[in-house]
């Protein structure tokens, strides 16, 4: 019965119809996705599999809300559109402009389980899902709509990518997925023994993989290597868009990784790239003075200068200063006073002055004669305990310091 009744199936006219038809709106789908027709095609698609019961046309749909949607709530409802040929999707994503596109309600992962029932060893079904979760956790994260984490999502879409690893799904994108997957739960080992494999499966180098193969020996601090972090971030600065924000952090992780393997004046000037990326950001120039004072450079003093002009406001950034000098090189201390003084100078704000006050008996703290802490301590005490509701915690910390300060 089984040898007579399969020549049937695949020569029933009804079989065979929608099997043509499926085909001829998949291809007509992508002639109008490469056209920025992405609602048009959705709509085609849909018209010819309503009830979501063709895989093939299914994983297209799919593939067109994750990919060109302009809006994505919870990853459960998109909007789309046809684009004019001068817009991309980058550019109207998100925006007002773009407000009055198309809503689509498709439940991706309950469809995409659905189908599996039925094609329980359809890689693409579990590459789908893999997309699905990867998507809700970079875009949502702990906020989705499940009581779940960031972490928690990147390793479901973990499971679902090595279930379309076993079956014969091995591609360097898939792979490096589930090393961020390890990544976001800081197994390093694992995170980078699946870059390594990615990067090994691309023909092309990835800027990203490189990146996150950086991070993974970076933040490991039991057996990474800072050495082959610079390795992979050098590379990843290579390849990554020229003046970019990722060729910013590239560049930004690549000084810090040189730094920690005491090379201060190869991450000077890789901190120099960076800033002349996007000037001035705190962390970068904290993390400049520190690789200055290391390399016994004088060009600190400007920096300090400089970061003290743009962030002596923020009362945490500028206490961070003394903290740092004196780990890094406490016979700089003296100078850095005299900075402090010269702020102070060039300011009327109160909450400037105030910062730069408790700033310079942090200093004093760290002397032997802890009594001249005291008098800068009063004046920045002055300022922070008449304004207790908003700075509470510093009026404390600071009534701490005074009981030392004698």
């Amino acid at each position: 019965l089984g040898q007579s009744l399969f020549p049937l199936l695949v020569t029933s006219p009804v079989f065979c119809g929608n099997a043509k038809k499926g085909k001829k709106a998949l291809a007509k789908a992508d002639e109008l996705v490469a056209q920025k027709k992405y609602w048009s095609a959705y709509q085609l698609l849909d018209k010819t599999d309503p009830d979501n019961e063709n895989s093939t046309l299914f994983l297209k749909k799919a593939d067109i809300v994750q990919n060109y949607f302009l809006f994505n709530i919870m990853n459960q409802i998109f909007c789309i559109d046809d684009l004019p040929a001068d817009k991309s999707v980058e550019e109207l994503r998100g925006q007002e402009e773009a407000s009055g596109c198309h809503t689509v309600m498709l439940a991706i992962d309950s469809i995409a389980e659905r189908l599996l029932l039925k094609e329980p060893d359809n890689a693409q079904i579990y590459r789908c899902l893999g997309d699905f979760y990867t998507s809700a956790a970079r875009r949502f994260g702990d906020q989705w709509i499940e009581p779940t984490t960031t972490t928690g999502l990147m390793a479901r879409a973990r499971d679902y990518y090595l279930k379309a690893n076993n079956l014969g799904m091995n591609n360097a994108e898939i792979t490096a997925t589930v090393a961020e997957s390890y990544l976001y739960q800081e197994n390093y080992r694992d995170a980078r023994r699946c870059f390594a494999q990615a990067i090994a499966l691309s023909a092309d180098t990835i800027a990203n993989y490189h990146y996150n193969m950086a991070l993974a020996h970076y933040f490991d601090t039991d057996s990474g290597d800072f050495a082959t972090a610079a390795l992979h971030a050098a590379i990843a600065a290579r390849h990554y868009p020229q003046g970019s924000d990722y060729q910013y952090d590239a560049l930004y992780i690549l000084g810090m990784s040189q730094m920690r393997a005491n090379n201060p004046l190869q991450a000077i000037a890789s901190f120099d790239k960076a800033n002349a990326i996007s000037p001035n950001r705190n962390y970068l120039l904290f993390s400049m003075i520190e690789a200055q004072l290391k390399a016994q450079s004088p060009e600190w003093r400007t920096t300090a200068k400089t970061y003290l002009k743009l962030f002596s406001d923020n009362t945490d950034l500028t206490s961070r200063l003394p903290e740092l000098l004196a780990q890094t090189d406490s016979t700089k201390l003296d100078d850095l006073i005299t900075i402090l003084a010269e702020q102070m100078q060039n300011t009327s704000d109160q909450l400037q002055m105030a910062n730069l006050n408790l700033a310079t008996a942090q200093i004093y703290m760290y002397s032997p004669d802890k009594s001249k802490a005291r008098s800068f301590l009063l004046k920045a005490k002055n300022f922070f305990s008449r304004n207790t509701d908003e700075y509470d915690n510093i009026s404390g910390y600071i009534n701490q310091l005074l009981k030392h300060a004698k």
